[in-house]
């Protein structure tokens, strides 16, 4: 019998995932510096369009996370490629699974740290980048939030 997937995790339930992997870094929220308090990451996103059936994800899908107050500042949004034309469409959050959460927690504290996340665990699907237009991080088509990794 296969097992269940890995739940999603809500925005509203993330403080006790935050708070355990600081722990395991021997951090604690009331250690984390107000001016190096909230940090931007992105990993692999789950999309699903409030239009339309379609579901995607994409490995550029960015968040906020504030360790200070262990919580998702903010999520950014992407549109539907069959959909964005719509002006009612206003783009999707993204969902993370609770591995992949855990990953973007750990490059924030690593962020924090001042350290490079190491790397080696590979993700499934593609990393080809996706029309910048259906970004909200790409400012709906005027940059390429992919471009400023490696900067």
């Amino acid at each position: 019998m296969a097992s269940p997937p890995p739940r999603i995790v809500d925005s509203e339930n993330v403080s006790g995932l935050i708070n355990t992997v600081m722990s395991r870094h021997q951090l604690r929220s009331t250690e984390i510096r107000k001016e190096r308090r909230a940090f931007v990451v992105h990993g692999r996103g789950e999309f699903c369009c409030n239009f339309c059936p379609n579901t995607w994800e994409s490995f550029y899908s960015w968040i906020q996370i504030d360790l200070m107050d262990q919580r998702i500042v903010y999520r950014w949004k992407m549109k539907c490629k069959d959909c964005y034309v719509n002006p009612r469409h206003i783009g999707v959050e993204p969902t993370f699974d609770i591995e992949e959460t855990e990953k973007l927690i750990e490059k924030a504290i690593y962020l924090y740290k001042g350290e490079r996340f190491p790397r080696g665990s590979a993700y499934r699907g593609s990393r080809i980048p996706h029309p910048s237009i259906l970004c909200e991080k790409c400012l709906w088509g005027q940059t390429q939030c992919w471009l400023a990794i490696n900067r």
